[in-house]
């Protein structure tokens, strides 16, 4: 699948930003999403492609993303014309290690569940919740679930001993993308990666019902 994956990232034609070969992504499972995830365990190549920096779309890089899908897609024998050029945006090989960090992943996906559970766990509890942890809980109530921002913000409201009006209902809308001064609708918090940090680092508890904070 490594191969494959190597073809069809070619064939995308843009600029390649990983500091491993692909063979290594796929042995040590380096893969960035739960979608990435699940595509490879089902031995689907698959990559992430960037369409804008600053988390705003560039609209040169969106057409140049449109010529390499349909490159991808002669590639795989799906479209029978020539390969298109790809316009509007400089292609480079970097040559050097781009990847940020290189961090451990857990064995199971089940960890998403775990962390947003013994996050509300604790906050039924205690009061209380691990800011990053209310980010991670918003998002996947609000990006995942697809629920209205309101009903998180009211159960907040109604929940945290620390609850205050404008932190709640901004840090709500932030989420959400919606409101004076909010995160990009596009924005979601990858809650196994998210998770795997906290799970790594020993903050669950033995039981995975709670957080020690």
């Amino acid at each position: 699948m490594a191969a494959r994956l190597d073809k069809m990232v070619t064939a995308y034609g843009h600029t390649v930003v990983n500091e491993y070969p692909a063979e290594t992504y796929i042995r040590e499972k380096l893969h960035r999403t739960a979608s990435g995830s699940v595509l490879q365990k089902s031995r689907i190549p698959a990559f992430t492609a960037e369409l804008g920096t600053v988390l705003v779309p560039d609209p040169a890089i969106i057409q140049a993303a449109c010529a390499g899908t349909r490159n991808v897609m002669r590639w795989a024998g799906m479209l029978k014309d020539d390969t298109e050029a790809i316009e509007g945006i400089r292609v480079i090989r970097p040559g050097y290690a781009v990847r940020r960090m290189r961090t451990p992943r857990v064995p199971e996906a089940c960890i998403v569940h775990h962390l947003v559970d013994a996050g509300m766990r604790q906050l039924w509890h205690t009061g209380w919740m691990h800011n990053r942890v209310r980010m991670v809980t918003a998002s996947f109530l609000v990006k995942n679930l697809l629920q209205d921002w309101r009903h998180g913000a009211e159960f907040f409201w109604n929940s945290l001993l620390d609850a205050d009006l404008a932190n709640n209902s901004a840090g709500w809308q932030w989420i959400a993308g919606c409101g004076a001064d909010a995160a990009p609708y596009f924005r979601v918090f990858n809650p196994v990666s998210q998770g795997a940090w906290i799970a790594l680092s020993g903050r669950f508890s033995s039981s995975g019902t709670h957080l020690r904070m």
